[in-house]
């Protein structure tokens, strides 16, 4: 154990920033916080792009990137057996170590510490279905990758119980790890935050305009024009094709709106074609992540959260600290993270007919759909989930290092 005040943090992850994936922009914001809370903090994590550096410093936090990269089967055994070898080396310089994942990632790193004090935080996301046809599944915060084998239920649960701890962000996740049979004692809940809430304004929101579109010509769009904007993994599943089959059915009516479908993934592709399909290209853009999601923000009109793509709750923290409306289904798996504000205007179901509803909805009725976020807003402020996730993070740091 540490006996200094400063507890010395390595962070493992497949990906990190300049990677722009939800689990990059929640781990880039959560690190800062941490390290200006008094933790030291190094992020151990792939190399991507062969003209990155092996060791950067990115505000004030030591960043090693290692090769190769686990962008397929063969690099992602590599990779794996590299992280186990980097961390045999260099565990004497850490006090605790946390792995963004509970998979084969969080295996490895369990394993090689195994006959050390050292703890070990994983994270579990909770798992999806990969399509609705198939029952394969994938962590949350892989879905976007679809280059990486799929996790089984039984290995991500073996590898939670060689963690110390296993921190989840939501009741969702803590049900499922339950009903695998781990000690509730070890199950620690931490919800995701906005860490650095954005504040919308109309001179930032004309700012975030400029900005975008000296980025892509693709992001020129009429200020007054409605834009709903979704971020995360695009999947070919019936969820994503039913909202993409709802909008070009009120587009083909003449209604007038955008959509960006902003991620990465599988379903790009197919999706793409669905658009191509009625010529609406021109109208819903697909589009890879952006490095800062602050402009976006800034100019979208509506937050787009669909159900079973996994690492949305981030976004949507940004969304409800902004008073930024997020349009979404209320599902089992939403509906205790969905403020009770939104549950009125959420899809009752993630097929055509109720996507059609949500939307239709949102363009007709755009003042009462500001007026629950703000309402959302107002309540993010008196109870201040920030300081009660930071404490959480902290107390748990401490307490284990």
């Amino acid at each position: 154990m540490n006996r200094s005040m400063t507890r010395r943090l390595l962070v493992v992850a497949r990906r990190f920033w300049p990677l722009s994936d939800e689990s990059c922009h929640r781990l880039m914001a959560w690190v800062s916080v941490l390290r200006s809370n008094g933790i030291q903090v190094t992020v151990l994590t792939g190399r991507w792009h062969s003209s990155w550096p092996a060791e950067s410093k990115l505000r004030e936090i030591d960043v090693v990137r290692l090769l190769p990269a686990p962008k397929n089967a063969w690099n992602e055994s590599l990779f794996l057996r590299n992280v186990g070898l980097w961390i045999s080396q260099h565990r004497i310089d850490f006090d605790l170590i946390y792995v963004d994942e509970s998979g084969t990632l969080l295996q490895q790193v369990a394993n090689k510490n195994h006959t050390n004090l050292i703890p070990v935080i994983g994270r579990f996301a909770g798992f999806f279905p990969m399509t609705a046809l198939d029952d394969r599944i994938v962590p949350a915060h892989l879905s976007h990758v679809f280059s990486t084998k799929p996790t089984s239920t039984a290995q991500a649960t073996e590898a939670c119980r060689l963690a110390t701890r296993v921190v989840v962000p939501n009741a969702h996740s803590e049900r499922q790890l339950r009903a695998s049979g781990l000690e509730p004692n070890r199950i620690v809940r931490i919800e995701d935050v906005a860490w650095n809430p954005i504040e919308r304004t109309e001179a930032y929101r004309e700012n975030s305009y400029r900005s975008l579109r000296l980025i892509n010509s693709d992001f020129l769009v009429p200020i007054e024009t409605p834009l709903l904007v979704y971020m995360g993994p695009l999947r070919d599943d019936l969820p994503s094709r039913s909202f993409i089959r709802a909008a070009t059915r009120l587009l083909e009516q003449d209604l007038t709106f955008r959509i960006w479908m902003i991620g990465l993934g599988p379903g790009i592709r197919s999706l793409h074609e669905l658009v191509r399909d009625v010529s609406c290209q021109n109208d819903i853009l697909f589009q890879s992540p952006l490095d800062s999601i602050e402009d976006i923000i800034q100019i979208a009109d509506g937050l787009l959260c669909l159900p079973n793509n996994g690492g949305w709750e981030y976004y949507a923290e940004q969304a409800f600290c902004a008073a930024l409306p997020v349009l979404s289904v209320l599902d089992s798996e939403s509906k205790a993270s969905l403020p009770m504000a939104l549950h009125e205007l959420a899809a009752s179901e993630a097929t055509v007919n109720g996507y059609v509803a949500m939307l239709s909805s949102w363009l007709s009725e755009y003042p009462k759909w500001l007026n629950a976020a703000e309402k959302v807003r107002q309540q993010r402020i008196s109870e201040n989930p920030i300081a009660r996730s930071l404490d959480a993070w902290l107390s748990l740091i401490r307490g284990l290092a």
